[in-house]
């Protein structure tokens, strides 16, 4: 029988990526744009938004046995 991640492993794993892909979309938008507020509006929306759809994906992926021993 395949193992399935507990909720919390995959909600570590998120919040651990997400911390990586702000500093990265931080230091974009800030280079791109010059402005702080507007770096901070965008880094935010962004961050929310695709934290969710990433817990969702991972979510999803864990109900599925394909490619597990």
């Amino acid at each position: 029988m395949a193992q399935r991640e507990r909720f919390n492993r995959s909600l570590v794993k998120t919040l651990a990526y997400r911390f990586f892909v702000l500093m990265s979309d931080s230091a974009v938008v800030y280079f791109v744009t010059h402005r702080l507020d507007v770096t901070i509006w965008v880094v935010t929306f962004s961050t929310v938004t695709r934290t969710l759809l990433y817990l969702l994906y991972e979510r999803f992926w864990n109900n599925i046995d394909w490619g597990r021993e």
